[in-house]
């Protein structure tokens, strides 16, 4: 069992676990026990399925990490929230054993769409700031559009000209960088004269002369 991989896809399996028909909704799990917890359950299981046999090797988990015999393995941030939040659920009295408090299936499912939702809240703004971002400058105010193409060297064309009209140097402005679609539409082909000779790499003054 490659549990890296079951881990990097934890979020549809979990909850394919937990509506599994072999899963007693009373017996769901918890945290407190490790042999218990949601979590080493599903990983319990999904090696049973691999193998055929029960796991050999003791599964703990913690909202830090889930260690596998000597193996431990940093919990990802959404199973960590998914396991603070079942750690914090409910009690569902167990049907088999009376003494032991247990999560149901349909707690643990809740903890996981939660889990999931605090995790793209905090991962988004993060993903969102590193995606690069048109390279159009206005009046000093760069672009807010994400880029949609990769990084070009070229030109911006800032005034409008008519149709069939010379196209002007001194009508557009160079640029370094990726452009959204909008204004993409700005965009210019120049020929090769353009271009300032200290500002071309020696690959491209290359490809430009020749």
């Amino acid at each position: 069992m490659n549990i890296e991989h079951l881990l990097r896809e934890a979020s549809w399996r979990v909850r394919a676990f937990l509506g599994a028909p072999q899963t007693d909704p009373a017996r769901v799990g918890w945290r407190q026990d490790s042999t218990c917890c949601p979590l080493a359950e599903w990983l319990a299981y999904e090696y049973l399925q691999a193998t055929g046999r029960f796991p050999p090797m003791i599964i703990s988990v913690d909202a830090e990490s889930i260690i596998v015999g000597q193996q431990m393995l940093a919990t990802p941030p959404m199973l960590s929230t998914f396991i603070d939040l079942v750690d914090s659920a409910s009690l569902a009295p167990d049907t088999w054993m009376a003494r032991d408090a247990r999560v149901t299936a349909r707690e643990a499912e809740a903890a996981l769409v939660e889990a999931e939702r605090r995790s793209a809240c905090r991962l988004l703004p993060e993903q969102a700031a590193s995606v690069p971002r048109c390279a159009y400058v206005e009046r000093g105010r760069r672009c807010e559009m994400p880029a949609s193409t990769p990084v070009v060297h070229g030109f911006f064309q800032y005034n409008c000209y008519s149709p069939g009209e010379q196209l002007c140097r001194q009508n557009c402005i160079p640029f370094i960088g990726g452009v959204c679609a909008k204004h993409w539409l700005q965009v210019v082909v120049p020929p090769a004269s353009w271009w300032p000779r200290e500002a071309v790499e020696p690959e491209r003054e290359a490809a430009l002369l020749g």
